[in-house]
Parts: C-alpha cells; sequence; structure tokens
C-alpha cells in the first residue's frame, strides 16, 4: 500500500513544453505502473492517480462512466470559450483544473461576467492549460467523505451560514460539523468506487437541498486518490477551522486519524492478499 503525500513530494524529469502539474499525475501513475508491471500489486492501483489534481480528467472520466455533476464545460483557449456563451447555464463557477493558479476560484452570474473572467483566465494562464467552467450548486451544506476500498470511514459537513455566504466562492464564515451519517452515504460510495476504479479518495458530495437526505444521490464534485483528514474540534470549540489547525493538540490528532486512515488500508490490502493468495509487502511510512 501506498500514498502520495502532495504536489512536490513527487518529480520526473519533464521534457520541453511539458507543466509540472499537467504531467504529474501521469508521471505517478507509469511511475508506480512499472512495479505492477514486475508482478507487484498496489494499492490503490497506480492508475487511480491519474486523476490526483486532475480536474479534466476527471469530468472527463465521470461523464463516462456516469456519476452525477453538475453540468461541465472544459475550454481549450479564449476563442473557445467566448463561442460558447450561448450554451452556459448561469451562475457557473470557474476552475484551473490543475489547481496551480494563483487566480483560485472565480465566478460568473452571466455572459458578461463570464467573458471578463473567461479573458481574465487565459491572459494568465499557461500554454496549454484549459479552464474548467462548471454549473454553480448554491447549497448550504457540502460534505467530504474519506473512503478506502469502498467503504467511508471518515466525513463531516462543510456548512456555510447563509445562501449568501454558499454563493461565495470559499467556505469563509462557514464552520465543519463531524456528525455526518457515513452508514447511509456508504451505499453509494461503494458504487461510486466501483464505477469510477478509484478504491480510496476524498470525494467531495453537495446536495440542491437544504437539509439533504444523503441516501439520495448527491451532486459530485471531484475526488483525489490523495486527501488530508481532518480531525474534528472540540465541541467547545467556536472559532474558524483553519484557527483550530493551529492549536498545540491539533497535530497529535491529526495523526490520530491519519492511523485510522492507515488501519483501514491495512485492512483492505489483507482482505484483497487472502482473496488473492499473493506475496504481501507492507512498508509504512511516516505514520
Amino acid at each position: 500500500m501506498w500514498r502520495v503525500g502532495g504536489v512536490g513530494e513527487f518529480a520526473l524529469p519533464l521534457k520541453e513544453g511539458e507543466l509540472y502539474e499537467k504531467r504529474l499525475p501521469y508521471q505517478i501513475a507509469e511511475y508506480f505502473g512499472e512495479f505492477e508491471k514486475r508482478g507487484g500489486k498496489l494499492f490503490p492501483p497506480p492508475q487511480s492517480y491519474l486523476y490526483y489534481q486532475n480536474k479534466v480528467g476527471l469530468a472527463r472520466l465521470f461523464k463516462k462512466t456516469g456519476v452525477k455533476t453538475p453540468e461541465t464545460w472544459i475550454f481549450s483557449d479564449l476563442q473557445e470559450a467566448l463561442g460558447s456563451v450561448s450554451q452556459i447555464k448561469f451562475p457557473v463557477v470557474i476552475k484551473d483544473p490543475y489547481g496551480f493558479s494563483s487566480l483560485g476560484i472565480q465566478q460568473a452570474a452571466n455572459s458578461e461576467e463570464f467573458t471578463a473572467s473567461m479573458r481574465k483566465f487565459f491572459s494568465h494562464a499557461l500554454k496549454g492549460v484549459e479552464a474548467l467552467v462548471q454549473r454553480k450548486v448554491v447549497a448550504l451544506r457540502e460534505a467530504r467523505v474519506t473512503y478506502v476500498d469502498g467503504k467511508p470511514f471518515h466525513g463531516y459537513w462543510r456548512i456555510r451560514q447563509s445562501l449568501k455566504s454558499a454563493t461565495a466562492a470559499s467556505n469563509y464564515g462557514g464552520y465543519q460539523d463531524f456528525s455526518f451519517p457515513l452508514p447511509d452515504i456508504a451505499p453509494y460510495v461503494a458504487h461510486f468506487a466501483k464505477i469510477t476504479g478509484i478504491p480510496v479518495g476524498g470525494v467531495d458530495f453537495i446536495w440542491e437541498e437544504e437539509k439533504p437526505d444523503v441516501k439520495i444521490t448527491p451532486f459530485t464534485l471531484e475526488v483525489s486518490p490523495t486527501s488530508d483528514i481532518n480531525p474534528p474540534a472540540p465541541a467547545s470549540w467556536k472559532s474558524t477551522y483553519a484557527e483550530f489547525k493551529h492549536t498545540p493538540g491539533y497535530h497529535d490528532m491529526y495523526l490520530g486519524v491519519r492511523r485510522k486512515w492507515t488501519e483501514q488500508m491495512t485492512i483492505a490490502v489483507i482482505d484483497k492478499h487472502r482473496r488473492n493468495m499473493r506475496h504481501l509487502f507492507v512498508d509504512i511510512d511516516n505514520v
């Protein structure tokens, strides 16, 4: 079992004209895929890392596999984007698909704002970087669910305080609620992991209802084969979660939830080994 922790942890030489952030997920999948070519078996499979910080790849995967998402458009250049204004259903969010732009997430409520945002995006974007445009789902609650082998073991709500803040591009002014009903979402998570071929991940779900029934199929925003796992803040904590991350006890709590993740990974690998009766190699770093 294995995990790449984040950008900068893994790097291979690039060919002329290649972008590190755009090429990174393919480098990870190809490099660790060589291990399997020599007879090993990795969990999660290296191919699942094709979608690491790769929203374009994810959007195409979701469309191919029938995952429910907000309507999404991918534009390769400004001319293509401006020529498609009539097809866009506003409001929308505009995302850098590789997550390394200083622009972050932009929004557009109408065609005029969309045109201005597209001009700004492509004036700053590096050559070859697409713009990902997605219909804005206005909701008070968004869920982050972490799962291993298709089984959810950690989840929480990101809750905005009002519909006004829900129209913002950030979670500023909101809070996190860790009383998420994991058993209710478990059947869909298992289905999602199976059809996408991503058995380990942190996935973001959203429902349009103010008080969503999580047994109803959600919109999926994105999934990452590797992601941080936030430990719950104490019930007495009243400030933002970002501030909680700087408290003295946070690090130990983070290690605790990471240990639970490691346990789930180990159990999944052992179960697969028992079923397949193949050689098992275990190497756990950091935690």
